[in-house]
């Protein structure tokens, strides 16, 4: 990748985040550019190291969201691991956190030690429910739970089915989302003011917002939205449909689309059938529209259907599994993988971060493996601090780095 495609170059990020949401964040910030250092505790590690499959001796979801990281093995509730963690945090210019609300407090990691030590530090701190106080400040709270407390689940199922969580776990990647553009904003605002400030990133919040259209949608209709499964709660036809041998996805609710699939389908007296003469009606017949639908779909196969509703230009597209989706032709085209070979020499390829900085595709390159635990120790300690190997060696010996 180019310089241009770098623009966090030469931003310090201090990774004080395990799981999903937060690692996330930061891995997004190393594919533009930034030095992040993720800082683990020997006796607790972040848990996806464990998590399986395992794709030599790494896990398959550690390296997916920590290549390219330089690891620090340190002990927060040693003493001098506390005091070499604050030294950092003078040279950093962001620190990010998904920690329980409150955990740093304790820990005398307070947004108030931290700007004190450095008042240009970006602090993001990612929990549930937020900072501030409020009924659910500290309860234990996972992807899952915000799936379900916002209400995505409710109408992520089909019609006729119970209440399902959005297999990807939204609920973490979506605040992750939110965090870099946050951090940033604010390294933006820095260069105006000078000063840094305390980012306040709440899964639930970040959830909340991406409910958009259903806000309004529950105010105008007086009602809780109903399942729409693969179909949409305000506009139709959108939907899956079964052909001879597959699946696709159509999506044909303007009124121009809406004809081109009727002349597609050739069932032109669709057009002007008062069932489904605009948007209002098709929406109240759906389910008698989507019927009608279905049974012209079935009557081809998926290669077919494709075939005439591009010749149609009406929006499509095959519904395929993850491993069709990485053996796309796109997703080459796109060059969306990037190489990287772990700690034992096993291949395997990561997505690349989606945003493409110019007018050019990224080049397909090798990636930084995800590293070992402690890895960086010394050369984080030397390059940011610029401590000597006695210094080094005194920390060790009292175990407060690894």
């Amino acid at each position: 990748m180019s310089e241009a495609g770098k623009p966090l170059k030469g931003i310090r990020v201090l990774d004080l985040t395990q799981a999903l949401s937060g690692p996330f964040a930061t891995q997004l910030m190393v594919d533009q550019g930034a030095d992040v250092v993720k800082v683990e505790s020997p006796a607790y590690p972040d848990n996806t190291r464990g998590v399986h499959p395992f794709i030599g001796e790494t896990s398959h979801y550690f390296l997916a969201i920590n290549h390219g990281k330089r690891s620090l093995g340190l002990d927060l509730k040693n003493p001098e691991g506390l005091a070499l963690l604050l030294r950092l945090s003078e040279k950093a210019d962001v620190i990010v956190s998904n920690y329980r609300a409150g955990t740093l407090d304790a820990l005398g990691l307070s947004t108030e030690a931290l700007a004190a030590r450095n008042p240009r530090l970006i602090q993001c701190l990612i929990s549930g429910f937020g900072q501030t106080e409020g009924m659910y400040r500290k309860k234990a709270v996972y992807d899952a739970n915000i799936q379900a407390l916002t209400g995505f689940m409710s109408v992520t199922c089909e019609p006729d089915g119970g209440p399902l969580r959005c297999g990807v776990s939204i609920g973490d990647l979506i605040p992750g989302l939110f965090a870099l553009q946050a951090v940033t904003a604010a390294l933006l605002q820095r260069k105006e003011t000078g000063k840094g400030q305390v980012v306040d990133v709440a899964m639930y919040d970040c959830m909340f917002n991406l409910l958009s259209y259903y806000v309004t949608l529950t105010q105008a209709t007086g009602t809780a939205p109903l399942p729409s499964g693969s179909m949409h709660a305000s506009v139709a036809p959108m939907g899956r449909f079964e052909t001879k041998d597959g699946w696709l996805m159509v999506t044909a609710f303007t009124e121009v689309f809406w004809r081109k699939l009727c002349n597609a389908l050739e069932c032109t007296e669709f057009i002007e059938d008062p069932r489904f003469v605009t948007m209002k009606e098709r929406l109240q017949n759906r389910d008698v529209l989507m019927h009608e639908l279905q049974s012209r779909f079935k009557t081809r196969s998926r290669d077919e259907w494709l075939a005439i509703l591009d010749q149609h230009d009406v929006p499509n597209s095959p519904v395929l599994d993850v491993l069709e989706a990485l053996n796309h032709p796109l997703t080459r085209e796109r060059k969306l993988l990037q190489p990287q070979t772990t700690i034992d020499g096993r291949k395997v390829e990561v997505s690349r971060q989606p945003v493409v900085f110019g007018n050019e595709l990224p080049r397909v390159k090798s990636v930084p493996r995800s590293p070992l635990l402690g890895e960086h120790s010394n050369d984080v300690i030397r390059d940011w601090l610029g401590d000597g190997q006695q210094s080094i060696d005194a920390l060790r010996s009292c175990k407060a780095v690894t």
